[in-house]
């Protein structure tokens, strides 16, 4: 999913309206860069396409004898899913349910990056895998769901591409 809201974050980076404003376009390269990351370590760079060996330096600090990042060190796990979590709950759910409710967003910028209620589900279900995982690691929901983790991350990842998409709707219909 990274990878296909890599290419339609590239695509948003040449919309007129995201070149006109500098905020907008600084917000939808960092949207590219976490995606191009997230696609890229999820498939160890690589290297669950062209199967090679991890080498023997990486295999001795990779956690799970793979090529990425992410398996190195818990802030270069934790830190950046910490922040993805937070970001999905911010604005999936707070953002989009109250400028639903109050129409709060005035200003132009942010109600373009507001994401749509549609997606709030997809939040919602990224915020109870990771309330199961939680439970499941601390024992009390211990084998219910296998990897609970992965379902977190899969609609972790869903919420950015259906975000990506529907903000690029979003800038065609203001065109």
């Amino acid at each position: 999913m990274p990878l296909i809201a890599f290419p339609v974050c590239l695509a948003l980076l040449f919309n007129p309206q995201v070149k006109a404003w500098p905020l907008l376009r600084a917000a939808i390269a960092v949207f590219a860069l976490a995606c191009f990351y997230i696609a890229g370590e999820e498939m160890s760079w690589g290297q669950w396409f062209f199967h090679w060996n991890t080498p023997e330096y990486w295999s001795e600090i990779n956690r799970q004898d793979e090529t990425n990042l992410h398996n190195t060190s818990y802030f270069l796990n934790q830190f950046p899913q910490t922040l993805l979590e937070i970001s999905v709950v911010i604005g999936g759910l707070i953002l989009p349910l109250s400028a639903a409710a109050r129409r709060l967003v005035s200003a132009p910028i942010i109600e373009i990056l507001t994401p749509s209620v549609a997606i709030v589900p997809v939040a919602l279900m990224a915020v109870f895998f990771k309330a199961v995982h939680h439970l499941d690691k601390k024992g009390w929901l211990s084998g219910v769901l296998a990897r609970p983790s992965e379902a977190t991350e899969t609609f972790l990842y869903m919420f950015i591409l259906f975000y990506v998409i529907l903000l690029r709707r979003r800038l065609a219909q203001s065109a």
